[in-house]
C-alpha cells in the first residue's frame, strides 16, 4: 500500500510539472459519477495522496484485470482523469529488480 501511495505522491508531482508547461483537456465530471463509472470495469480506490497544492490524487485499480486509472480531485465538485492503463502490478519495495 506504502508503493501505492509513493507512486501516487510521484505521479503527482510530474502532473504538476507537465501542466505548467502544456495545456491539456481532461475529461472531468462531479466526483460520484466519476467513481461509480468506474465500477462498472471493477475498479476501487487503491491508494491516494496529495498533490504539492494539497489536492487529492486518488489511484483506482481492478485487482483482477489490472486496469487502472489516476483521478485528480480538482475541488469538491470535479474530479479529473488523469490517466489509465492494462497491466497494472503492485511492487513490493527493497526487493531487487523492482526498479522502474
Amino acid at each position: 500500500m506504502r508503493t501505492v501511495l509513493v507512486a501516487a505522491a510521484v505521479l503527482a508531482g510530474f502532473i504538476g510539472m507537465a501542466s505548467a508547461q502544456v495545456a491539456v483537456t481532461l475529461p472531468c465530471g462531479p466526483p460520484d459519477k466519476i467513481v461509480a463509472a468506474l465500477k462498472k470495469y471493477g475498479e476501487q480506490t487503491t491508494g491516494a495522496g496529495m498533490n504539492s497544492n494539497g489536492q487529492p490524487v486518488l489511484l483506482q485499480v481492478n485487482p483482477e484485470t489490472g486496469t487502472f486509472t489516476v483521478l485528480f480531485r480538482y475541488s469538491k465538485e470535479v474530479t479529473c482523469l488523469i490517466s489509465g492503463g492494462s497491466n497494472w502490478t503492485d511492487i513490493e519495495p527493497g526487493k531487487p529488480g523492482n526498479d522502474l
